[in-house]
């Protein structure tokens, strides 16, 4: 739902990375194949490329109100 509202509020481009993201995160609540933990491994530098570009948004938009 935070990544809907995101996209809603034009915080983040509408990317299918995001969705695969919230795969990720599910995935890794109970994950014991080590194939399905190297997949998540695999995308952890594409996530958090993601990540900080939308904490640099958020911190261009907080700056833009203060």
């Amino acid at each position: 739902a935070c990544f809907r509202e995101a996209f809603s509020q034009g915080l983040i481009p509408h990317d299918e990375f995001w969705i695969d993201v919230t795969s990720f995160r599910n995935y890794t609540v109970h994950t014991y194949k080590e194939t399905l933990a190297e997949k998540v491994y695999a995308g952890l530098p594409k996530a958090l490329e993601y990540f900080q570009k939308l904490l640099d948004i958020l911190k261009k938009e907080k700056e833009e109100r203060d």
